[in-house]
């Protein structure tokens, strides 16, 4: 990676980091699909990731993982994992999912109790007059930068 890959890869880090920081329900669109984000954002604080493991396999020692069932009866009464203060929920090509998982999605966003952030990670902005009104902030992934093209918060709140 050349020095300007390297900026531009800088750049957009900081401004997805602030997006994060000050919107719950976030859509980034212009990648998705690569693995590359959804595995960075998940190392922060996701859902299923190193916060649900065992002290024991963060040191590569042999441990029982926890169960599919006891992730998912933590996760979903909003018990955040130990170490993490907001886990994140993260949505990779939204543009794939089928119909029913869309409308999973959708409720997820109109829920206002939900205790975890949402980042969905789509190529194209999708025309979902039941998505859209519920997303906090549309940020568009370009070549060497990023750019919020619409956030529902007063720009006093924005940091």
């Amino acid at each position: 990676m050349d020095i300007s890959q390297q900026l531009a890869f800088a750049v957009k880090e900081e401004i997805i980091r602030n997006v994060l920081k000050s919107h719950q329900r976030i859509l980034v669109l212009g990648f998705s699909g690569t693995g590359k984000t959804t595995c960075t954002l998940r190392a922060v604080h996701g859902i299923g990731t190193p916060c649900y493991f065992s002290p024991e396999q963060a040191s590569r020692h042999k441990a029982d993982t926890l169960l599919p069932e006891i992730v998912l009866l933590t996760a979903l009464p909003g018990i955040p994992p130990s170490g993490a203060s907001q886990p994140i929920l993260i949505i990779d090509d939204l543009t794939r999912l089928p119909q029913a998982a869309l409308e999973e999605v959708t409720a997820l966003l109109k829920n206002p109790d939900h205790w975890f952030k949402i980042v969905l990670l789509s190529r194209m902005l999708l025309e979902s007059k039941e998505l859209m009104p519920n997303i906090d902030v549309v940020v568009k992934m370009k070549e060497k930068t990023a750019e919020m093209m619409f956030s529902n918060l007063p720009l006093s709140d924005q940091k």
